[in-house]
C-alpha cells in the first residue's frame, strides 16, 4: 500500500513597510517601532491562523512574516526562496479602481510570477 506524500505549504503574510509610499517605495516618514511592531505581530497572528487551516486540510504547514517595500515582491521573493511550485493567495479586491476585480496585490503577483498562481476570493457576503 502506498502512502501519498503531504504537500508542504508556507502561509505568508506579507505587509508593506510602514508609510511606504505607494509606487515610490521606501517610507517618507518615521512609523514608530510599537506600530511597527504591532503590524508585525497581527501578521504572525494570521500567518499562524492559515498555517493551521492548511494543517487542518491535510498540508504539511508553516508560516512565515515577511516585510517589504512592495508587497507583491515580497511574495514572489519568498515562493523563490522555498523554490515554490505554486502560489496560493487570497484577495479582497479592494484596490485601485483599474485592479478592482482582483486587487492590486494579486495582479501583481499574477502577472510577475513565473509559476502557477491560484486567487481565491472571500465567498459573497462573507
Amino acid at each position: 500500500m502506498s502512502r501519498l506524500a503531504l504537500v508542504t505549504a508556507l502561509v505568508l503574510a506579507a505587509f508593506e513597510a510602514l508609510g511606504a509610499l505607494p509606487f515610490w517605495g521606501p517610507p517618507a516618514a518615521a512609523v514608530p517601532d510599537e506600530m511597527v511592531d504591532q503590524v508585525r505581530k497581527e501578521a504572525g497572528k494570521t500567518a499562524d491562523e492559515g498555517a493551521k487551516l492548511a494543517a487542518d486540510a491535510g498540508f504539511d504547514a508553516s508560516s512565515q512574516t515577511a516585510e517589504g517595500v512592495r508587497t507583491w515582491q515580497t511574495i514572489l521573493d519568498a515562493a523563490k526562496e522555498i523554490d515554490a511550485g505554486m502560489i496560493v493567495l487570497g484577495s479582497h479586491g479592494r484596490g485601485s479602481v483599474g485592479s478592482a476585480v482582483l486587487g492590486s496585490v494579486a495582479t501583481a503577483v499574477a502577472q510577475h510570477a513565473h509559476l502557477p498562481v491560484m486567487i481565491c476570493r472571500p465567498a459573497e457576503g462573507s
